[in-house]
């Protein structure tokens, strides 16, 4: 790849962590880190069947560790150096931090759809702001390994790719 990665950063759920394990295999060099903030939460939402089973105190604990996260992830480089972390988590997680890049309620994170395992580009310029470069690219899986979130996806066969 033409950029250069600076840290590798997981959930501590098991897919995320088990994916990152995957990517640090193409990049050894970087220490792969787990973070209990990023693990898959519901954040709140004006859907209220997603919410029914939630506790008041989960949404809150739930919007507590995704701010911090944020906080400590979207943030200028303090150096020159450009920096280009990956981060490996859920989805509700990264539609959470899309609203907050994109400067929209954060009870909108519902209103997208993300692929399983696609990626998704945040830009954060030197003065702090963000662009959203890439949400939710699943060009690189193959048509028959493409799965969504959100509904019932069509049973297929998984054949992985011949090298």
């Amino acid at each position: 790849m033409p950029v250069e990665f600076t840290s590798l950063t997981s959930s501590t759920m098991t897919r995320a962590r088990e994916t990152a394990m995957v990517i640090n295999e193409d990049f050894p060099e970087l220490k792969l880190e787990q973070s209990t903030l990023i693990r898959e939460c519901t954040p709140p939402t004006w859907r209220k069947d997603i919410i029914a089973d939630e506790t008041e105190s989960d949404l809150k604990m739930c919007v507590e560790n995704l701010e911090k996260a944020f906080e400590e992830i979207f943030v200028a480089s303090s150096d020159s150096k450009d920096r280009n972390d990956i981060i490996v988590c859920h989805g509700n997680v990264i539609r959470y931090f899309v609203t907050k890049v994109l400067s929209v309620d954060t009870m909108s994170w519902l209103q997208m759809s993300i692929t399983n395992c696609s990626l998704t580009i945040v830009r954060v310029m030197p003065d702090g702001k963000m662009k959203l470069d890439t949400f939710s690219d699943y060009g690189h899986i193959p048509e028959n390994m493409r799965t969504f979130t959100g509904g019932a996806n069509e049973t297929k066969e998984l054949v992985a790719p011949k090298d």
